[in-house]
C-alpha cells in the first residue's frame, strides 16, 4: 500500500501527519505500508518550494525512525521537471507522473515522451530507482484544447506503455481502475472523469478483446488522432488525483488519500474474467 500525504498547507500537513500515527498505534503500518509519498504535486501546483518540502520529508523520516518503520519508504509525486539534487537527496526513490494527453502528445509519441523524461531523472537519480505515478490517456471527454480522447487511443498507449515498462523492468501505477465523474469540476475537464479501463459500474471493461495487456498482441489500428493546440494556462491548470479502490480493509478504511499499486497488471485481466463468466451464465428466470 501506498499512503500519502496530501496537503495545501502546513495546517493539512500535520494533520495528515497526526492521521498517520493514529493509524500506525492502531494498526502498525509497518504490516501494510509500503510508502508514504508526501504531497501530490506540491511543486507543480505551487503549494510548496523544494526548501519546505525537503523540511516534511525530513520530518517524516523522522517519524519512520523513531517508531523503527525502516522498511517504509519515502518519494513524493509530481512532474519530472521539479526534482532538484535537494530533492533527490531527499527520497529514497523518485516518482513522477505525467498525462501526455494534457500536453498535446501524439498517442503514437506519448510512450517514447514519458520514457525519455524517464531516462532523463535517471541521469541526475543519484543510483536511485525512478517510478512512473500516475499514468493514463482518457477515453472520452474531449472538449475545447484537448482532443484525442477514446477507448481506441487509450487501448493503444496502455499496450505500448506496459509492454515497454515490462520490457525495461520499470514499476508504474496505471490511472485508473474505474471512472469518476465526480473530478469533473467544468466542461473544460470533461475527460478527467473517463481515465478508468472499467466503466462507472465496476463491472464492464472498456477495452475490446479479453487480452489487451499482451505484448504478442498488436495495438488497436483504429485509433484517433489528437488534434488542436494547448496553451500554458491550460498545462498550469492541471491537477493531479489519485484513484479509489472499490473494497477496502478495515485499515484502509481509516486511509485517506490511499492508492493500492497492482505490480502485476494481469490481475486486471483475472477480474475481467470472472465479470464475464458472470455475465455468460444463463439465469434461472
Amino acid at each position: 500500500m501506498h499512503l500519502g500525504i496530501w496537503f495545501a498547507n502546513d495546517i493539512d500537513f500535520n494533520n495528515e501527519l497526526e492521521a498517520i500515527k493514529k493509524l500506525h498505534s492502531k494498526y502498525n503500518l509497518g504490516n501494510y505500508v509500503k510508502t508514504i509519498v508526501v504531497g501530490n504535486y506540491p511543486i507543480s501546483s505551487k503549494v510548496s518550494t523544494v526548501k519546505d518540502l525537503v523540511k516534511k520529508i525530513n520530518t517524516v523520516e523522522d517519524f519512520l525512525a523513531e517508531e523503527k518503520l525502516d522498511e517504509i519508504e519515502i518519494t513524493v509525486s509530481d512532474d519530472w521537471e521539479i526534482y532538484d539534487k535537494r530533492l533527490v537527496k531527499a527520497v529514497d526513490y523518485i516518482t513522477f507522473s505525467s498525462f501526455p494527453y494534457n500536453l498535446k502528445v501524439d498517442y503514437k509519441n506519448a510512450t517514447n515522451y514519458l520514457f525519455e523524461k524517464y531516462n532523463k531523472l535517471k541521469e541526475k537519480s543519484r543510483g536511485k530507482r525512478v517510478v512512473f505515478g500516475q499514468i493514463g490517456w482518457p477515453t472520452s471527454g474531449d472538449a475545447g484544447l484537448f482532443k484525442g480522447a477514446s477507448v481506441q487511443n487509450s487501448q493503444f498507449f496502455m499496450n505500448e506503455f506496459v509492454c515497454r515498462a515490462k520490457s525495461e523492468g520499470v514499476d508504474y501505477t496505471w490511472f485508473s481502475a474505474v471512472d469518476a465523474p465526480w473530478m469533473v469540476t467544468n466542461e473544460h475537464v470533461k475527460y478527467e472523469g473517463s481515465y478508468g479501463v472499467l466503466e462507472r459500474d465496476i463491472l464492464s471493461p472498456k477495452f475490446k478483446g479479453e487480452d489487451w495487456d499482451n505484448c504478442k498482441n498488436e495495438p488497436p489500428k483504429d485509433v484517433l488522432k489528437p488534434t488542436s493546440n494547448i496553451t500554458q494556462e491550460a498545462i498550469d491548470d492541471q491537477s493531479g488525483f489519485e484513484p479509489k479502490t472499490e473494497e477496502k480493509s478495515d485499515v484502509e478504511k481509516d486511509i485517506s488519500p490511499v492508492e493500492i499499486v497492482k505490480d502485476k497488471p494481469d490481475n486486471a485481466q483475472d477480474k475481467f474474467e470472472s465479470v464475464k463468466e458472470k455475465q455468460e451464465t444463463p439465469s434461472n428466470e
